[in-house]
């Protein structure tokens, strides 16, 4: 959370494919993955919490997409990681 810590954020993008792949979740049992996700989220969702307000407006520009504040970013990341507990609640 470099904008929470400086008030603004510049670097790469994520990616994601690249990620899984160097990290070997493939090979990781199912509920070992499930875990470490939980307790990942977990750890940022208490980090988010911690994050003062006047940091939440810090501009942040990853990789070649548009400028955004810090807090759309976390909203973001709480949608896309909703999305993904929905496909794993339903089994696919």
């Amino acid at each position: 959370m470099v904008a929470a810590l400086t008030g603004k954020y510049t670097g790469p993008s994520y990616d994601g494919e690249g990620w899984v792949e160097l990290s070997g979740y493939v090979h990781m049992p199912w509920i070992d993955l499930i875990e470490l996700w939980e307790r990942l989220n977990r750890a940022l969702a208490l980090l988010m919490e911690r994050i003062p307000e006047d940091r939440l407006a810090a501009p942040c520009k990853v990789g070649n997409d548009q400028e955004a504040t810090l807090e759309f970013i976390m909203e973001d990341y709480v949608s896309h990681m909703q999305t993904h507990l929905d496909h794993i609640l339903q089994g696919s």
